[in-house]
């Protein structure tokens, strides 16, 4: 595993404790899936083809399947994070169409053009928890008591 791999799995470990902290229901079950998807993705590279010379169909389905739950919170939650987050991962899903239609992509390209997406969506997710929560907490909403549980 890469340094930057490590990295990533650190950042998304505090992604979901910021989460689960906030108690903040929608970013928890969205960094969740999240990791299940980043779980996934790393067992098909690390079983498979791991030289990102071309697309690799399962990670696409993988990719697929985060950007239709992004969708579903996009339309069951009312927050921007939501929008931002599936149209960042739509981002990652015309790298592997762009890829598809032109193998003469440079390889390294393609591969941090995929895992980029991950690390700004899940900064979005925490952004967008916090400034959530901080707002919920000055109003005293009823979606998130004072205490920071929902």
């Amino acid at each position: 595993m890469t340094s930057i791999a490590i990295a990533y799995w650190i950042f998304l470990v505090a992604c979901w404790i910021i989460a689960a902290r906030t108690g903040y229901r929608p970013a928890l079950a969205t960094v969740t899936a999240w990791s299940v998807a980043s779980i996934i993705t790393t067992v098909i590279y690390e079983t498979g083809d791991e030289t990102f010379s071309g697309v690799n169909g399962y990670v696409v389905v993988v990719d697929v399947f985060a950007f239709l739950f992004l969708l579903f919170m996009m339309m069951r939650v009312d927050r921007n994070w939501t929008i931002y987050a599936a149209a960042l991962q739509l981002n990652a899903l015309i790298i592997h169409f762009a890829m598809y239609v032109d193998e003469a992509i440079v390889p390294g390209a393609y591969a941090w053009g995929s895992a980029l997406w991950s690390w700004i969506i899940l900064l979005v997710v925490v952004i967008g928890t916090i400034e959530f929560t901080r707002s919920q907490q000055r109003l005293g909403g009823p979606d998130l008591p004072a205490g920071g549980s929902a």
